[in-house]
C-alpha cells in the first residue's frame, strides 16, 4: 500500500494478512494513523529473575467493514541496574538476554531511589490507531 501525507510525501507499507478487509480500502480513501509509544520505569527493588514478557491488544472490524482499528503491544523487562547517572538522569540497564539499554528517568526521586546492582522493571508501550474516510466525490 502506498500512503501520501498532508505535505505530499509518499510512503510505502507492506499490509500483512492479518490486516482484516483490506479488500474494503479504495484509492482516494482517507487514512488517518496515530503512533503512540510510551516508556515508563518502576525504579523499584525486585527478587525476580531477568526476564521479558510481552501482552498484545487488539480492537479490529467486523468483517466486511472499513479497515480500522487499534492494535498495540506492552513489554516488560525485568533488568538489573548497571549504572546511575544523576547529571544525564539516565538509568543504564542490563536485560535477560545481556543487552543493555540506557533509560532517561525523569522523577528525581525514583533516580536517586536506584542504585547499581539492583533490580527494576521496564515497561514499553506501543500503539496505533487506523480510521478510514471514502474518498471525497
Amino acid at each position: 500500500m502506498t500512503l501520501k501525507t498532508s505535505k505530499g510525501k509518499t510512503k510505502q507499507l507492506v499490509v500483512g494478512e492479518e490486516a482484516r478487509n483490506f479488500d474494503q480500502l479504495q484509492v482516494g480513501d482517507t487514512v488517518t494513523a496515530q503512533y503512540r509509544e510510551a516508556l515508563s520505569v518502576s525504579l523499584t527493588k525486585s527478587t525476580d529473575a531477568p526476564s521479558v514478557s510481552e501482552r498484545s491488544s487488539a480492537d479490529v472490524p467486523a468483517p466486511g467493514c472499513k479497515p480500522d482499528g487499534v492494535v498495540g503491544r506492552e513489554v516488560t523487562v525485568v533488568a538489573d541496574v548497571v549504572a546511575v547517572n544523576t547529571d544525564a538522569k539516565t538509568v543504564a540497564l542490563k536485560g535477560p538476554q545481556g543487552n543493555q539499554l540506557d533509560v532517561l528517568v525523569d522523577d528525581p526521586a525514583q533516580l536517586k531511589a536506584v542504585r547499581k546492582g539492583d533490580r527494576v522493571k521496564v515497561v514499553y508501550t506501543e500503539a496505533m490507531a487506523i480510521s478510514v474516510e471514502p474518498k471525497k466525490k
